[in-house]
């Protein structure tokens, strides 16, 4: 294992390029790796010890706490999705057990999907501009026949007045 900046041995999850956390039984963060740093602008320092409302804004942590509430209550694994500073990432939570079952704490793993979700708002624009553009004649069709109704329930004899 190498060593960091401060002499301290790194861990495996300073290597992983995406943001990883890992949180006690009560929901204090105890490990926030580099990458979590940069992308929450945070210094281990800042943050180890303290509540999740120390790394991001009170929604997104409000959303990180009701997903840790989740793996805590035995699922073994929620999914937030939150925005912070225009970036859209999801949360991973994934419990800690002890050998006897108990909760120890979690693992937050965290994604950015902000390219995917502009990608699915392109696709939505796209589909809703073709739709659009299809419906349009359709639109007109229907209401010159709407127009024509009228004339078309008229007796043989006024309609040839109409001519």
């Amino acid at each position: 294992m190498s060593e960091s900046s401060n002499g301290a041995p790194k861990t495996l999850l300073a290597y992983i390029v995406s943001p990883v956390m890992i949180v006690d039984k009560t929901d204090r963060i105890i490990y926030l790796n580099p990458s979590g740093q940069q992308t929450f602008e945070r210094a281990l320092g800042d943050v180890l010890g303290n509540g999740l409302n120390t790394l991001t804004a009170e929604k997104p942590a409000a959303d990180l706490t009701d997903g840790l509430e989740e793996v805590r209550q035995g699922a073994d694994q929620s999914d937030v999705q939150f925005e912070l500073k225009n970036r859209w990432f999801n949360g991973t939570m994934s419990p800690i057990r002890k050998t006897d079952g108990q909760y120890a704490g979690a693992v937050v793993h965290f994604v950015e999907v902000t390219a995917q979700r502009e990608h699915q708002q392109m696709k939505n624009d796209l589909l809703a501009a073709v739709v659009n553009d299809v419906l349009a004649p359709l639109r007109y069709a229907t209401s010159l026949l709407r127009g024509l109704l009228p004339v078309m329930e008229m007796p043989d004899a006024e309609k040839i007045k109409l001519i």
